[in-house]
């Protein structure tokens, strides 16, 4: 009879359709899940006003011991004061030991902060909100924080990403661009108008 189909088939056809269904979802359950990018750093500018000359000690690790990674930047303006690179949250964070003598770091959001140490009369709360280039204190000396060795009054300017050091080779400050080199406490600035300034050195801020 034509058009018959006896049920042992439709079986044989019900599983073979079963089995190509299930083939096709493992092999969709398989594939590498799609990660989110990475979140990316703030705009961030140099942490002083513009228009005067600033020194620059170079770039070097946070603690200053070779083979770490190259998170901080030694800099002086000559009027002395500090100012956010980026808008965020403060956080006054007591040194250990010195309770009342605190180091500034400031939030970005999406695991970005950059820290502020070295800054004596911090002038922020913990907790506030700071608006790009917002003054935040003075430069002073590790003296005057946790503790270090003491070269003078600077900033010592640092970058974390989810609480860890993070590099500033490739970042960027005011449309400068910024290299590392392997010694400690040098480096370079790339400026917007083509220049390079090797550190460490003076530059004026425009």
């Amino acid at each position: 009879m034509t058009g018959y189909s006896s049920p042992a088939a439709g079986n044989r056809l019900f599983r073979r359709l079963f089995s190509l269904v299930l083939a096709i979802g493992l092999a969709v359950t398989g594939l590498p899940q799609a990660t989110a990018a990475p979140a990316p750093p703030p705009s961030m500018e140099f942490p002083f006003a513009r228009g005067q000359w600033a020194y620059s000690g170079g770039i070097h690790t946070d603690t200053g011991e070779n083979g770490g990674v190259q998170n901080a930047i030694d800099l002086l303006p000559t009027d002395r004061r500090v100012r956010a690179a980026a808008a965020g949250t403060a956080r006054r964070i007591d040194c250990p030991g010195k309770q009342g003598v605190p180091w500034l770091k400031i939030d970005h959001g999406n695991g970005w902060a950059t820290g502020y140490y070295q800054t004596k009369d911090i002038s922020v709360y913990d907790g506030q909100w700071i608006n790009a280039g917002q003054e935040v204190g003075w430069v002073g000396t590790a003296l005057d924080a946790c503790g270090g060795a003491n070269v003078g009054e600077h900033l010592h300017l640092t970058l974390w990403k989810d609480g860890r050091p993070n590099s500033w080779h490739d970042m960027w400050l005011s449309g400068y661009k910024i290299t590392t080199e392997p010694r400690q406490w040098s480096g370079r600035f790339d400026t917007p108008d083509g220049r390079i300034i090797w550190l460490p050195a003076d530059f004026r801020y425009s």
